[in-house]
């Protein structure tokens, strides 16, 4: 638009090949050269982009602090705002999500803080861990409530509650109870396998005739017609036997009265 420096309206310098216009940058800051400047790709200040197409500083989509190109999908960083400490209007989009501004972060995010290359401090929704339905920072120990499939152990996630515990139905890893070396998830008491040094270290399985049900629970001994196998589970004896060391006919210790 004349014959100063700063009046171009195209630039020719390999290294400069970009036009400074006036902008409406959505920072704020003052521009760091005059409008109608030839500048570098990385001259072009904050809310505008290199567009290699017209050579031109182009503003990003209303809202981007940064931007890779012109649309509200291509922004790399978010005007800030104070609200982004509190709860922001629907007006209002701080938060980086993904490549576009939003006013929250979803579940499965967090808010995620940190200065940026001038010190302003800018905001972006990041991925919670993949153990977390929501969170409230990075990492496994983080988790506010835990992903379908998973129980909660402390401040973690675990698909698999450790030796000891199971999935209360809150989706809470419990304590079995004292006499369980193991137990299901229908309950503390009901134990798939028992502590073998404590003084209740067999582990009945099922019913045994008319007897009560003891499935599930660690006894001090076994009733008649079951024997101790190797894992320590109480399991019942040859048909032909009343009491027995194993499940053969072979190994019965006495027979059951209608044996011949």
């Amino acid at each position: 638009t004349g014959p100063g420096s700063a009046q171009c309206t195209s630039c020719t310098l390999a290294s400069r090949p970009y036009v400074l216009l006036a902008t409406d940058a959505i920072s704020g800051l003052p521009l760091p050269d005059l409008p109608g400047r030839c500048v570098s790709e990385a001259e072009c200040p904050y809310g505008t982009f290199p567009d290699r197409v017209s050579r031109v500083c182009t503003s990003c989509a209303p809202g981007c602090r940064e931007c890779t190109g012109g649309s509200s999908s291509e922004c790399t960083a978010c005007a800030p705002h104070a609200c982004a400490l509190s709860t922001c209007p629907a007006s209002r989009k701080p938060f980086l999500l993904t490549s576009a501004c939003a006013s929250a972060c979803p579940s499965g995010t967090f808010k995620a803080s940190a200065p940026d290359q001038l010190g302003v401090t800018v905001h972006k929704c990041q991925a919670c861990d993949q153990s977390c339905a929501t969170c409230s920072g990075p990492g496994a120990l983080a988790c506010n409530m835990c992903r379908a499939g998973t129980a909660r152990m402390g401040p973690a996630c675990v698909a698999v509650c450790p030796v000891g515990e199971y999935v209360h139905g809150a989706g809470v890893c419990r304590q079995c109870a004292g006499s369980c070396g193991a137990c299901d998830s229908t309950g503390a008491s009901r134990c798939t396998a028992c502590t073998s040094v404590s003084s209740l270290p067999f582990l009945h399985t099922r019913a045994v005739g008319g007897t009560v049900d003891l499935a599930g629970s660690c006894v001090a001994t076994f009733a008649s017609g079951l024997f101790a196998s190797a894992s320590g589970r109480c399991e019942p004896c040859h048909s032909s036997c009343s009491s027995c060391t194993a499940s053969a006919s072979s190994a019965c210790t006495s027979c059951a009265s209608c044996a011949i």
